[in-house]
C-alpha cells in the first residue's frame, strides 16, 4: 500500500479506511491483462484512505481475475 509512503513524503496519515466489494463488468483496457474477455464480470474492490484532516489520500481499484481470491482476516478480541 502507498498510504506508508504519503505519510512518510507528507506527513498525512491515513486513519479511515472504505473498502467496496462490486462485481463489475471488465473494461477493455483491462481485459487482456485478466486474460477475460471486455465486459465480463469481475469481482472488484476499491479502497479509499483519508487522512487526519478528513481529506483522501489515496483510491485504488482492483480488478480480480480467475483464480485469485479475496480474502480478509480480522481480530475480533
Amino acid at each position: 500500500m502507498t498510504f506508508g509512503l504519503i505519510e512518510d513524503r507528507t506527513g498525512r496519515r491515513a486513519v479511515k479506511r472504505r473498502d467496496v466489494v462490486p462485481l463489475r463488468s471488465v473494461p477493455e483496457d483491462v481485459a487482456p491483462l485478466l486474460t477475460l474477455a471486455a465486459g465480463s464480470l469481475a469481482l472488484t474492490m476499491a479502497n479509499t484512505y483519508w487522512d487526519q484532516y478528513g481529506q483522501v489520500t489515496e483510491y485504488a481499484r482492483d480488478f480480480m481475475g480467475p483464480d485469485r481470491e479475496l480474502a480478509a482476516d480480522y481480530d475480533l478480541e
